[in-house]
């Protein structure tokens, strides 16, 4: 006797796989759905209705589709003859609504959507020759040779009547008639069915009365097949066959299929090449699947492809000897055998290929205990959510089917009844799982899931972190936990106890909680976490109580009917809420509610002294667009209340109105404060102290002009705006401090200040790098109507955090002796700042190495930052280390001594560091090229104990130096046992400045302009003296008074960095050519900030020669970047 392990629906699972299958080869049925799709897509699609007065077909009066058709009115005959057709009814008349014609479908046309008869009207013949693509018929359907079913429901008795000839079923549903079967083959050729669905239970699936030949390539068979005539060929190539095939056994050929039922379904005499069987029958080899039950397939494709599985997994099944087989087990296989034997098998996307033999056959299961989650967000030993999987308390489905929750389908795993599970003890290698929990033992910690949670009758959540784009469904107990969903459903299926959710933070990121009617659903004692932004709603239909003062979200507390058709009445019991609104629910134990809406004031709980809230719209106004939409943020119920009038009782100082048009008036006094809600509403803030309303306690809102009298508006001139100060990221939110002037004229109600991104209004101020722009409204008042009071440099940027190296620790690699494994370098990163992707690289005599370094020698390394959508990147650290060969002593590493040179290009040995350089190294100094202005006049060296002559440094030969040496351009020399700093001195040549070329690229606008004005000064032949005076005369001006202007890049970058306030650059201030640490600073920042170019190779040439239209440049971009203090 079979197991059957999952019992579900008995409709087929789509899911495709591309394992190989053995299969009589098919030829490629017609794409009828394409080609009706294709139909429609270009618009040449028929539609034909019932005239509405004699109820004979008539064309679509709008025109479209091109096909031909004919109707007789003494048959009444619909004939269509060519291109795809759709034949509609939208009569009112629910009795009639159908068609009522008999149709006659042609070889060359299609019928894609019908109703033809009705229950009551069931006399209508549909004759195919041509294809049924979809609709529903209630008659007769009779195929012809050549007829095509792909689709549609067929009610009656679907008759294959084409004698001699071909007819194709694709799929559709064939239900049975008054004791009729689902299919009737009265005459064919041949009928081939490579899917649909064959009901009729009362008699049989297909009755079979004269036919040569059947080929079932897929369907699922509710019934027998009969053919009591046992003359017709029946060829299965694959199909789910819950009955016996009544059928000749010698005619009758299984090459593949399911066949469920307890007896043999076949009949003696019958050939089995392939098929899977769940009772055994003679010649048949088992498959014993108790540890990994198995789905089969049902459907499969010319090419071998599976295209349907069981819907059913099977711990047992029966196959023929000596042939190939496809299975889809729900738990990955350790290994497949056959008696001492292990089989070779081949997997993929979930399903197993192997070969069966004359032995039975046994399929092992990989076990798994704890559960872990890898990084690919699925459980270890599903690979990837391929296979299903099993552990201490909990099991994985790859494709859960739950169709209550409309999620069929879904990779799932299912904590089970009295296990407990803490997800923050799991090892969770994804962070995120991409897996829905059906909860119905006891869990808690914290998950982050792409799917959603359900925690079923009995289960308990506690303590628990939930976060999920999709939603909590609960029947059980949720207590002490913080859920971030889009939807919380409380109640979701009547459980015989109220679903709970007990002291935890409803933080939903969608529309609404809903507190389910059904068995009394409670929220006790919910709150809202700090900093919660969201605007969903409860909408309210057990009881809410209890609730803390931090919940923000809104209660719609309206009696009405639960799922079942029985009344209900929500409640409200203690607690604190923000906003409530009550229709007809029940208010006890004197809940603190800040503001009690109602439609009428019976509902306010008893409230005496209340507000009456008024909204007359614009005449055009029509629908929802007439109405108060909401209050205070609250958009649930009110919407639903359709009504003008409100009744408010608060112990707030205002009240936000949310209405379609924006407010012109209250009370008679004009209104400019409404402000966009969304995209079609408005929400306006009233203030209850003006108006009169504290007299008369109404708020007579109008969104017309009728009754305004006229206020001035507000005058921008009387505000001042303040950006923030400090627009690095910090995770802080950057304000804009608006301030109303102490001269200003009119008393001014708040200032609302709202901030968009890409034009996208943004909940508070930002705090994302980013470009933001913002918008400033100020409320009305009793003399002034407010209004929009936006400055024009309304944009501000903020930028990304810098780099800070002390954020990480660096840690070398202590056991430096070689051992064969590799000696690597460990960062973490101590803040919780996002730097990217850190990246250490090795190198070895200037060459990077792939990975850490593993054989004996000197390394360097770099540590390096890619930065994040709030840092920037950089470098980290960098350092050197060296790995000894084991046993060796570890000699004196060799000193080196450092070089430092302003003013020179330096030569050194392949290999060789300026900051390192050892005693007797080859050095080569080449002094920066003669300017028309700057002449090398002699090289200065000095050492710590101050300066050397040429004598003390010895040349290429190791003599000493010439007196000569020091005064040529080219300076060689070996490296003394000491550190050098070496200056090519120069001198300035009494010689004007030459202008730059007219077509030069390196001068902006500005400099342009000043060598023109100083042109257009010169006399003719002086144009050098007139540029002279010109760039000279320009940095009087911008240089900070007896500032001398610099004439090297090292003057220049100091000069910058100092008048910005000296700022730390990004990046490590290391070059090989500059020595002290504040001249390093400030060449780095200086090029880090643009206003300098990087000259590469880890040098700056402190000493080169800059001009003056040079120093223009980097001097007007430090002050048009804002960088100047």
């Amino acid at each position: 006797m079979q197991k059957r392990l999952i019992s579900m629906v008995l409709a087929l699972s789509m899911a495709l796989t591309a394992m190989p299958l053995p299969a009589l080869a098919q030829s490629a049925p017609p794409d009828t759905a394409s080609a009706a799709a294709l139909a429609e897509e270009n618009d040449d699609v028929t539609d034909i209705f019932p005239d509405d007065w004699s109820g004979k077909p008539a064309g679509d009066p709008f025109g479209g589709g091109k096909g031909s058709w004919s109707y007789d009115e003494t048959s009444n005959t619909l004939t269509l003859k060519d291109g795809t057709f759709r034949l509609r009814n939208y009569g009112y008349d629910s009795y009639n609504n159908c068609i009522q014609w008999n149709v006659k479908i042609e070889p060359n046309a299609t019928l894609q959507e019908a109703r033809i008869g009705s229950e009551y009207h069931n006399g209508y013949t549909v004759t195919n020759a041509g294809t049924i693509s979809g609709g529903t018929f209630y008659g007769k359907v009779i195929c012809e040779a050549g007829a095509v079913i792909s689709g549609g429901t067929f009610k009656g008795n679907a008759i294959v009547n084409a004698a001699g000839g071909k007819v194709t079923i694709e799929d559709g549903t064939f239900e049975e008639g008054s004791y009729t079967s689902g299919v009737t083959v009265k005459a064919a050729g041949t009928l081939t069915i490579n899917g649909g669905t064959f009901k009729g239970k009362r008699t049989c699936s297909v009755d079979i009365d004269n036919c040569e030949k059947i080929v079932i390539n897929g369907g699922s068979f509710e019934s027998s097949l009969t053919d009591l005539k046992r003359t017709t060929e029946i060829i299965i190539n694959g199909g789910l066959f819950n009955d016996k095939l009544y059928v000749a056994g010698d005619k009758c050929t299984v090459n593949g299929g399911l066949f469920t039922t307890e007896d043999d379904p076949l009949p003696e005499g019958a050939t089995v090449n392939g098929g899977y069987f769940v009772t055994d029958r003679d010649g048949l080899v088992a498959i014993d699947a108790t540890n990994a039950p198995v789905y089969a397939p049902v459907a499969v494709a010319a090419n071998g492809t599976v295209t349907a599985w069981s819907a059913d997994a099977y711990s047992t099944l029966y196959v023929a000897p000596n042939t190939s087989v496809t299975l889809k087990p729900t738990c990955k296989l350790e290994s497949v055998s056959s008696g001492d034997n292990e089989l070779n098998y081949t997997a993929k996307d979930g399903a197993v290929s192997f070969t069966v033999g004359t032995e039975a056959v046994q399929l092992n299961s990989v076990t798994v205990e704890e559960l872990v989650i890898e990084k690919n967000g699925f459980p270890k030993g599903t690979d990837g959510g391929v296979y299903g999987a099993k552990g201490n308390g909990w099991s994985f489905e790859p494709a859960h089917k739950h169709a209550e929750l409309f999620t069929n389908d879904v990779p799932t795993l299912t904590i089970e009844k009295d296990a407990v599970l803490d997800f923050d003890k799991v090892t969770n290698k994804a962070g995120t799982v991409k897996f829905a929990v059906e909860n119905y033992g006891t869990f808690s910690g914290t998950l982050n899931s792409t799917r959603y949670v359900y925690n079923r009758e009995g289960g308990v959540i506690t303590d628990a972190t939930l976060n999920s784009p999709q939603s909590l469904y609960n029947d059980g107990l949720v207590k002490d936990s913080v859920l971030c969903f889009d939807y919380i459903g409380n109640g979701w299926r009547d459980p015989a106890q109220p679903a709970t959710i007990r002291n935890s933070a409803l933080d939903v990121t969608g529309y609404s909680v809903v507190n389910m009617a059904s068995n009394k659903a409670v929220l006790d004692g919910c709150y809202n976490s700090a900093g919660y932004t969201g605007t969903a709603v409860i909408g309210n239909g057990g009881t809410v109580k209890n609730s803390k003062s931090t919940l923000k979200l809104p209660v719609e507390n309206t009696a009405g009917y639960d799922g079942n058709a029985k009344p209900y009445q929500p409640t409200i019991d203690g607690g604190e809420c923000t906003v409530v609104y009550n229709e007809d629910g029940i208010i006890q134990n004197n809940p603190i509610i800040h503001a009690l809406v109602a439609k009428e004031p019976k509902d306010l709980n008893g409230a005496a002294n209340y507000y009456t809230l008024n909204y007359t719209a614009p005449e055009d106004a029509e629908y929802a667009k007439k109405y108060i939409n909401g209050i205070n943020g609250m958009m649930e119920g009110i919407w639903d209340a359709k009504t003008s009038t409100l009744y408010v009782d608060t112990d707030l100082n205002t009240i936000s109105v949310i209405t379609h048009a924006p407010i012109k008036s209250v009370n008679g006094v004009a209104y400019g404060g409404s402000v966009r809600y969304d995209t079609e509403r408005y929400t306006s803030t009233i203030d209850l102290s003006k108006y009169n309303i504290p007299q008369t306690h109404i708020l007579n809102l109008s969104a017309t002009d009728e009754g305004a009298a006229e206020l001035p508006p507000a005058d921008p001139a009387d505000f001042a705006f303040v950006l923030p100060n400090d627009l690095t990221y910090d995770g802080n939110p950057k304000r804009v401090d608006v301030d109303v002037k102490d001269n200003a004229t009119k008393e001014y109600g708040d200032v609302t200040v709202t901030y968009k991104q890409d034009g996208k209004v943004l909940n508070g101020a930002p705090v994302e790098p980013g470009t933001y722009t913002f918008t400033a409204v100020v409320a009305a008042t009793a003399t002034c109507a407010g209004g929009d009071v936006t400055p024009k440099d309304n944009t501000f940027t903020i930028s990304k955090g810098t780099l800070n190296p002390k954020d990480f620790t660096v840690t070398e690699p202590t056991d430096l002796t070689y051992n064969g494994s590799a000696k690597e370098v460990t960062v973490k990163n101590t803040s919780d700042k996002d730097y990217g992707e850190i990246t250490v690289t090795y190198k070895q005599n200037g060459e990077a190495l792939n990975g850490a370094p593993t054989e004996p020698g000197e390394y360097s390394y770099t540590v390096t930052a890619a930065g994040s959508a709030r840092y920037v990147g950089g470098t980290v650290k960098t350092g050197s280390f060296r790995i000894t060969n084991a046993g060796a002593i570890d000699p004196e590493p060799e000193k080196t001594y450092q070089l430092t040179v302003a003013g020179a290009d330096i030569t050194l040995p392949e290999d060789a560091d300026a900051s390192a350089l050892k005693a007797g190294q080859l050095v080569s100094l080449t002094a920066y090229p003669d300017t028309d202005t700057v002449h090398f006049a002699q090289w200065i060296v000095s050492g710590a104990d101050g300066a050397l002559s040429p004598a003390d440094l010895m040349d290429a030969a190791d003599e000493p130096l010439t007196e000569d040496a020091f005064k040529q351009c080219t300076l060689t020399f070996r490296m003394p046992a000491k550190s050098l700093t070496i200056t090519a001195e120069t001198t300035t040549v009494e010689q004007p400045e030459q202008p730059p070329e007219e077509d030069s690229t390196e001068y902006s606008p500005l400099q342009t302009v000043g060598i023109l004005a100083g042109t257009t000064a010169m006399f003719a032949g002086c144009a050098v003296i007139g540029y002279e005076a010109v760039t000279g005369s320009i940095l009087a001006d911008l240089l900070p008074k007896g500032t001398a202007i610099p004439s090297t890049r090292e003057q220049l970058a100091v000069l910058l960095w100092s008048t910005a306030g000296k700022p730390e650059p990004a990046a490590p201030a290391v070059y090989s050519d500059v020595a002290e640490p504040e001249t390093a600073k400030a060449a780095r920042w200086a090029v880090e900030a643009g206003l300098l170019p990087d000259m590469g190779e880890g040098v700056f040439t402190p000493g080169k020669h800059v001009t003056k239209v040079q120093v223009i440049r980097a001097w007007s971009q430090l002050k048009k970047l804002g960088l100047a203090k």
